[in-house]
């Protein structure tokens, strides 16, 4: 629901070889508007656990404010520089529906 921000996004970062480890790592989910050519928006997620492969992203106003479909995936920092996205063949789709 607009403005609202709860419940925080927790997830646990798999890919095909099991949970990813995040040790040393720095995660940023990332969102854009499903009908808007504008730039996507990353907010930096909390590493819960990082053998776990576990974080979190607590919406801000700022993330809530306009109604609409978004799409979102998971960008996770690497070695020597190297970024991956997660889910890596998909997005994450969610809306925020307006108050009425």
């Amino acid at each position: 629901m607009q403005t609202d921000r709860s419940p925080i996004l927790r997830v646990e970062l798999s890919d095909a070889s099991g949970v990813i480890d995040l040790t040393d790592a720095a995660v940023f989910f990332v969102y854009r508007n499903k009908y808007s050519g504008v730039a996507p928006i990353s907010g930096a997620a909390t590493i819960i656990s990082a053998t776990g492969g576990t974080v979190e992203y607590a919406w801000t106003t700022n993330d809530t404010q306009s109604p609409n479909v978004y799409y979102g995936f998971w960008r996770i920092s690497g070695d020597n520089g190297k970024w991956s996205s997660h889910p890596n063949d998909s997005y994450l789709r969610f809306v925020i529906n307006p108050i009425l």
